[in-house]
């Protein structure tokens, strides 16, 4: 059997990565100074909200390091963790109440077995989508998870 731990927090990053780079409002292409991973002097840094059901024994601690990481490396976007308690159903009741407020997080984990209700129910942008919108969003994928022979 094959050991797919690794999947679950490689595909939140995937998916906070790919979602910042299409959400990017302020300044543009390029809004970073040059070789220095600050944001250029009147750029507006664009915050992002993810919500996660990862608690401190299962996975809490793994997102904010990656967070972390994300955050020091694009200065002009900060991505800021909720977490959501109650596991996914509480996510999706909290899910729900926010889209219906006009509030909803920019990104939220979304357990398979709640998919096709979210695909169905929520307003949402598919990372296919999100590939598409973004000019260097291609690259990124081929450059991400190098293809194996």
């Amino acid at each position: 059997m094959i050991n797919c731990k690794w999947r679950k927090p490689l595909g939140i990053a995937l998916l906070v990565a790919t979602m910042a780079s299409s959400l990017m409002t302020g300044c543009g292409p390029g809004n970073q100074a040059k070789g220095t991973g600050q944001a250029k002097p009147g750029c507006k840094v664009t915050t992002i909200e993810y919500w996660h059901v990862n608690t401190e024994n299962f996975g809490g601690p793994a997102i904010r390091e990656l967070i972390q990481k994300f955050n020091e490396k694009h200065q002009d976007i900060k991505v800021v963790e909720k977490f959501q308690p109650g596991s996914y159903a509480g996510l999706m009741k909290n899910l729900q109440a926010a889209i219906a407020a006009g509030n909803p997080p920019a990104v939220a984990q979304i357990g398979y077995n709640f998919l096709d209700y979210a695909t169905a129910n929520f307003p949402h942008l598919p990372v296919e989508d999100a590939v598409k919108k973004d000019p260097g969003g291609q690259a990124f994928l081929n450059n991400f998870l190098p293809s194996s022979p």
